[in-house]
């Protein structure tokens, strides 16, 4: 695209995107591909998976940071690192939240 800006202009470099833009929209259309909400949705059980993860690589990365500085028998206090709050409803507790030891 480079090369074809260059050699051609601003306003046919367009042109050259809108058609290959419309050459691969209509392949994706003809070939069934489809993208859905299920489809970018994390399963609840990776889900949980990822939440853990993050919560066990915060509690190193302290513990880490802690023997670095110097401190000696350093509290990591609980935390929610991994944002699980925002999967809560209202007045619901979230089945897959559980406290990391």
């Amino acid at each position: 695209m480079h090369s074809f800006y260059e050699l051609y202009g601003s306003e046919k470099a367009g042109e050259l995107l809108t058609a290959l833009a419309r050459v691969f929209v209509a392949n994706l259309q003809t070939h069934g591909f489809t993208c859905g909400l299920d489809d970018l949705l994390l399963k609840p059980e990776v889900n949980k998976i990822r939440r853990e993860t993050i919560e066990r690589g915060h509690k190193s990365g302290l513990i880490e940071a802690a023997k670095f500085s110097g401190a000696k028998n350093p509290v990591i206090p609980k935390a929610n690192f991994s944002n699980r709050v925002v999967f809560q409803s209202e007045g619901k507790k979230d089945p897959y939240i559980e406290e990391l030891t």
